[in-house]
């Protein structure tokens, strides 16, 4: 058989002849329409499990099984989500909400999300799993939704008492045996999971492991008058109180109150300068008050002991806020925060909004006999 020499030429041709080929038939066939990725179909969030739960009669009285199943999911009673958290939400504009008929996850399933994760310690995904929103969107509503509750809500809910209401406090805890006593501070660490490196020993201190503490103040009914910035773990008690601007400011303020006790004769006498009650590792100040130390008369050893039993309404406090929020009592963790001052950032935030609903819950309450916060 005779043998054909391919030349370069004659493979140009070829080549040449079958690119202008593909070329007609690309050109010859019609445009792909780009369609969306993800979820197409539009959910009826109505028709889903929490909607039909939130739309039900029976779950505004706390005591049938729908009210309970609501407060047992997200921590709260129904009435107080329904008559203070989304009006509330809706009137502040929490999430940005330029077009409200053009948002397609509704203001009542938001604050549901964020509820979830803060009431029972879930993260994204497990939301997410239900079916209802993406993982990056349950993401950015929650941390729209802590950011604008630290803004808009926290000054109004939480703030020192003043006036009437300060009158109330003092005279509660006159009635238990401190006259003069304008509420209890104490510190509360809150661990972290995932630290930074660069700030890991800073956070550790006497837990053991990596936390951030914050100050607050409290009346003797639980009612949650300050919080502090977030502190690293191993900062005490004296590093807090100086390194706090505000909380000082506050002390300050307690100087001009007066009040008015019997002495032993009977006779009225009035100080001037009200103050808190303490543990004893606060700065020995006029306006902070702990229990004697190294002290062994009958009189003193009651009285200590008299004042560390006032004092428990604070830590009962923080006992309420991790029970109620799940999110404080386990380890916190954000994985998408790149920098430590967001995350500090973001942490302190959700403390903020977590003694938010407990003063609310307080307001309506006392306000009004359908609700038991």
């Amino acid at each position: 058989m005779p043998r054909f020499k391919l030349t370069d030429a004659f493979l140009s041709e070829v080549a040449k002849d079958i690119f202008v080929d593909i070329i007609g038939e690309l050109e010859n066939e019609p445009p792909v329409k780009k369609t969306r990725t993800g979820r197409t179909n539009k959910i009826d969030y109505w028709e889903t499990p929490w909607g039909k739960l939130i739309t039900c009669d029976r779950v505004m009285n706390i005591k049938t099984k729908e009210g309970k199943l609501f407060r047992r999911r997200f921590r709260i009673p129904f009435l107080l989500f329904k008559d203070a958290l989304v009006p509330l939400c809706r009137e502040y504009n929490i999430f940005d909400t330029k077009n409200e008929n053009a948002v397609r996850v509704p203001l009542e399933f938001k604050i549901l999300y964020s509820l979830r994760i803060l009431g029972r310690g879930n993260c994204c995904d497990d939301i997410a799993e239900i079916g209802i929103s993406f993982e990056s969107t349950v993401n950015w509503i929650f941390k729209k939704f802590i950011s604008g509750v630290r803004k808009h809500l926290y000054p109004l809910y939480v703030k020192i008492h003043t006036g009437e209401k300060l009158q109330k406090c003092m005279q509660q805890y006159a009635d238990c045996g401190q006259p003069g006593c304008a509420g209890s501070v104490d510190a509360c660490h809150f661990f972290m999971n995932k630290t930074p490196v660069s700030v890991v020993n800073n956070c550790i201190g006497k837990e053991g492991k990596p936390t951030m503490g914050f100050n607050m103040i409290c009346d003797h009914r639980r009612y949650i008058q300050y919080c502090s910035p977030g502190f690293y773990g191993s900062y005490n008690d004296h590093n807090k109180t100086n390194g706090d601007i505000e909380f000082l400011e506050i002390l300050d303020g307690l100087s001009d109150i007066q009040f008015f006790f019997f002495d032993d004769n009977e006779a009225v006498v009035c100080i001037k300068g009200a103050y808190f009650i303490v543990d004893g590792g606060y700065p020995k100040v006029r306006s902070l008050i702990d229990g004697y130390r190294n002290r062994f008369t009958r009189n003193e050893i009651m009285w200590s002991e008299w004042l560390e039993s006032i004092r428990k309404d604070i830590e009962c406090t923080f006992g309420i806020l991790k029970g109620r929020f799940r999110f404080l009592l386990h380890a916190m963790e954000y994985h998408k925060c790149q920098t430590t001052y967001k995350r500090k950032q973001q942490l302190v935030q959700c403390f903020f909004r977590c003694s938010i609903p407990n003063n609310i819950g307080y307001f309506i309450a006392f306000q009004s006999s359908r609700v038991n916060f």
